[in-house]
């Protein structure tokens, strides 16, 4: 069980996936943290960022369940009952959703959200959304008003929760950090912000653990350990089929005396 976390800052992260041309099955789109970076400097990471107060209006506005799917409520009722989930009700639930959509966005350009017929929005216009991405990373432009000006919504079948990991107690930085999958719309194309991120690419889970045990894509263990978990799956549709209905018990990993992780109890780390 974990112990008190609602004081820590909440964020969201969006595992961005899509399937592969190759043999292997899909890939993982991660993020390059630049060297100067405060936290983390030189990881890969997946797309995210922290909880804003904003989040919460834009959750009761623009989240909307399509017909007969999954809504906020039921996602939170999904995970609430599990020990020292940090989603307190519903309506952080909603936000946490409004976040991970809003910092991939952010961050990689990728918009998962429905346009008013229902569809997805394939972000056809590259200029257009290329502006709009700048605007709101510069603060010109809130993302619910964008939301609301293009009449798009954000349905929660979109991104699936998945985990949920929490900093060391030990660490100097820490995050209440809740991880979701999203696959990447027809039509879009994911890009790095090079005003925080050094790099972004795609890559799939076993070439990025092979990188990874060479030395050439650092990453914390956090990253390592959703890639080992990502390997064990055959296709995309079998990793989210288990994803839709997986255990989602919070993770909170100790420091060993020379600073690094240690390794996660054995109950622990098969059922995350």
């Amino acid at each position: 069980m974990v112990g008190e976390t609602r004081a820590l800052p909440r964020a969201a992260s969006v595992v961005l996936l899509r399937e592969a041309e190759g043999e292997e099955p899909f890939e993982v789109y991660m993020l390059r943290r630049p060297d100067s970076a405060r936290f983390a400097p030189g990881a890969y990471s997946f797309p995210g960022g922290v909880l804003d107060a904003p989040d919460y209006d834009v959750a009761s506005t623009s989240i909307h369940a399509l017909p007969g799917g999954m809504t906020v409520t039921a996602t939170h009722r999904r995970v609430e009952a599990l020990p020292g989930f940090a989603a307190p009700d519903s309506a952080t639930t909603g936000a946490l959703i409004v976040c991970a959509v809003r910092e991939l966005f952010e961050e990689a350009g990728v918009l998962i959200v429905r346009e008013e017929g229902g569809g997805l929005l394939p972000l056809d216009n590259e200029a257009r959304w290329a502006a709009a991405r700048e605007d709101l990373l510069a603060g010109v432009l809130p993302f619910g008003r964008l939301l609301r000006e293009e009449n798009l919504t954000i349905a929660p079948d979109d991104l699936i929760y998945f985990a949920h990991w929490i900093t060391p107690e030990a660490s100097r930085i820490r995050f209440d950090t809740h991880f979701f999958l999203g696959v990447l719309p027809p039509g879009q194309g994911a890009t790095h912000w090079a005003g925080e991120m050094a790099a972004g690419e795609w890559l799939t889970p076993r070439v990025g653990l092979t990188r990874h045990a060479r030395g050439g894509l650092p990453m914390l263990p956090v990253q390592t350990k959703h890639l080992e978990r990502f390997a064990q799956f055959d296709s995309l549709a079998a990793l989210l089929d288990h994803a839709r209905t997986k255990a989602v018990p919070p993770v909170l990993p100790t420091l060993n005396p020379d600073g690094r992780e240690a390794t996660l109890p054995e109950e622990v780390a098969a059922c995350w």
